[in-house]
C-alpha cells in the first residue's frame, strides 16, 4: 500500500476510477479499442481496493458547448493538502484579505474576497 496515501485529499482518491474510465474512453476510438486497453488499468484499480468496473461510454467523447464564457478576473489560491492540518485555511486566507484590504480602499476591487476562489 502507498503510504504518500494520507497526504491526498480524499476526493481526488474518491474519483480516481472514474477518471482513469473517462479519460481511457476519451482516447479509444471504439469500444474493441477500448477493451484492448482496459486490462491492465482494470487489474491496477482492483489492487488497490477500488470496487469499479472500466465501461466504455461513448457520450463521454461528444461533449459540445456553444455557450463562450466570459473571462473573470479571479485569483486562485490552493494550498498544499495535508491531512494532518485542522485549521481552515481558507477562512484564515479571506480573512487576511478582507483586513488587510477593507472596502475603502482603492485597490479593494482587485483583492476583495469576491475575486479570490479558495480550493481546498
Amino acid at each position: 500500500m502507498c503510504t504518500a496515501r494520507a497526504t491526498i485529499h480524499p476526493h481526488y482518491l474518491k474519483n480516481i476510477p472514474d477518471n482513469i474510465n473517462k479519460r481511457l474512453t476519451s482516447i479509444s476510438s471504439s469500444k474493441e479499442v477500448f477493451d484492448a486497453a482496459i486490462t491492465p488499468y482494470q487489474k491496477a484499480i482492483d489492487e488497490s481496493g477500488y470496487n469499479f468496473k472500466l465501461t466504455y461510454n461513448p457520450e463521454a467523447n461528444q461533449t459540445t458547448r456553444n455557450r463562450q464564457n466570459r473571462k473573470r478576473n479571479i485569483t486562485w489560491y490552493n494550498p498544499p493538502w495535508e491531512a494532518k492540518v485542522r485549521t481552515n485555511l481558507a477562512r484564515k486566507f479571506l480573512g487576511i484579505v478582507d483586513k488587510c484590504f477593507p472596502t475603502s480602499s482603492l485597490i479593494d476591487i482587485h483583492l476583495s474576497s469576491d475575486t479570490h476562489v479558495c480550493l481546498i
